[in-house]
Order: structure tokens, then sequence, then C-alpha cells
């Protein structure tokens, strides 16, 4: 399977939008309450990604999208890291791929890509947070270098707990 990685349009904000309600509900069923689930609709998502694709590029963000035959199957978004502990760090803010693609290189190239675009941006680290019962999550990032920093939050309003992770970008 040949997986294009380019950046995201307008015309890709359905796509994306989609895949994060579609993989949202696969991946976290059994973790996240029902009602916080099927609280994110995909006219929310919607709206929430154009806002992110128009202002992608102008405000030191980037959102790639994976492709396969033409399709777009999955997206991650990436910028400077918001935390007021991150030390300037970048960070990947999304990552998911469509459920039927788990598993075939999609996520992987990605997570390289974002990690390029933020190295290129002169970042020297990077960040991620991942719901700490995520296990597949946390075991992705894992064989791709990454560690827990130690440090958490609750997601949202809610007590569900995310940890984050961090890697080196350089080589």
């Amino acid at each position: 399977m040949d997986i294009i990685i380019r950046e995201a349009t307008t015309a890709d904000v359905e796509a994306i939008a989609r895949i994060h309600v579609d993989s949202w509900r696969a991946a976290y069923r059994d973790i996240i309450p029902p009602e916080i689930i099927e609280g994110r609709t995909l006219e929310q998502r919607i709206r929430q990604w154009q806002g992110i694709i128009d202002a992608a590029g102008s405000n030191g963000s980037w959102v790639q999208v994976a492709l396969v035959a033409g399709e777009v199957i999955g997206f991650v978004s990436s910028k400077s890291s918001g935390d007021p502990d991150s030390d300037g760090a970048g960070e990947v803010s999304a990552i998911y791929v469509a459920p039927r693609h788990w598993r075939g290189g999609a996520g992987t190239a990605l997570l390289h890509s974002a990690l390029g675009a933020l190295r290129g941006a002169g970042f020297r680290e990077a960040t991620l947070w991942v719901v700490e019962d995520n296990v597949r999550a946390r075991a992705f990032y894992e064989r791709q270098g990454w560690a827990p920093d130690g440090t958490g939050q609750a997601l949202g309003n809610t007590t569900i707990v995310e940890v984050r992770y961090r890697t080196s970008l350089i080589d």
C-alpha cells in the first residue's frame, strides 16, 4: 500500500472530521463515557477542522493528510506547544487514522512527517498528550521512541487523565 503524505486543504475538511469522529468512537469506546464520545459530532468536527486548516501555515501550525489511492485515510496536526512548561517544544496535537487502516503504516508515516515539519521549524523536542488508559496508542508512541515525561492533566472537564509524552528531534 503506497501512502502519500501531503498538506491538508479545505477540500479535506469533511474527510478529516469523519476520520476524527470514527477514530474517537473506535479507540475510546471502552475508555471514555459514551455521552462524551457521542457529543463529538461530525458537524462539530467539520467546524473545528475548517478553522484549523484555514489558519494552518500562517500561524505556525501544520495539518497533513495520508492518502491511499487518492483517499484521505488519516491526518496529523502539529504546532508550537501551548504548555507553559514545554520549554519551547513543538507538539503533535492530533493524529488519527481511519480504523479500517489501523496498523497499515499510515500512523507512522504521519507521525514522521509531523516531526519533520517541527524539526524544520527549529524545534528541538516534541510533545503530545494521550489518554492514560489508551494502551494501544501509548504502545505505538513508545515504539516510535516517545516516553512519558511525568506530566498529567484532566481531559477537558472530566476525570479522564491524559499523560504527556516527549521525544527529542535532534538526530
